[in-house]
């Protein structure tokens, strides 16, 4: 994996191009400005004892089920969600192990363009984000399929 280090001591395994940082940055500061109108609430439901976010739920659960433990979550913000209540990226936090770093090799082969991910070396674990805050439904999809295919590539 190709990697860089950030001011916070992160190891970021995803170097994009300029201009989607510059287009991220821009995403950020529209969305920062724009009206932020109510709308429907948080969409959870249960995982073992933690209440996750639905989008993210069944790649959470597959994951979950495969001996890949997550510790934060959450689906992100989209124009139908309640903007108070979000994250404006969606993100998922990986604990390192064998099988959690092979799963990252699969998604950032996989997803390219879309995630964001980086390593903390102090708490030894992995952070993947979508790129962009208008992508973040298809980030949980993505993500979805990245689960359930880990295991046929593991076999």
């Amino acid at each position: 994996m190709t990697s860089s280090a950030n001011e916070r001591g992160e190891i970021l395994l995803t170097p994009h191009q300029e201009h989607l940082w510059t287009r991220r940055l821009q995403e950020l500061q529209e969305w920062m400005q724009a009206p932020k109108d109510r709308k429907r609430g948080k969409r959870i439901v249960q995982l073992g004892e933690e209440w996750v976010d639905w989008e993210l739920y069944p790649a959470l659960r597959l994951l979950n089920d495969k001996g890949i433990t997550t510790e934060f979550s959450c689906a992100g913000v989209s124009c139908a969600d309640e903007p108070h209540d979000h994250s404006l990226y969606a993100y998922m936090t990986i604990p390192y192990s064998i099988k959690a770093e092979s799963f990252i090799r699969q998604v950032i082969r996989r997803m390219r363009h879309r995630v964001c991910v980086t390593y903390e070396p102090l708490r030894h674990r992995y952070d993947l984000s979508s790129m962009r805050i208008s992508q973040n439904r298809s980030f949980c999809l993505m993500l979805h399929a990245c689960a359930r295919d880990f295991d046929k590539r593991e076999a």
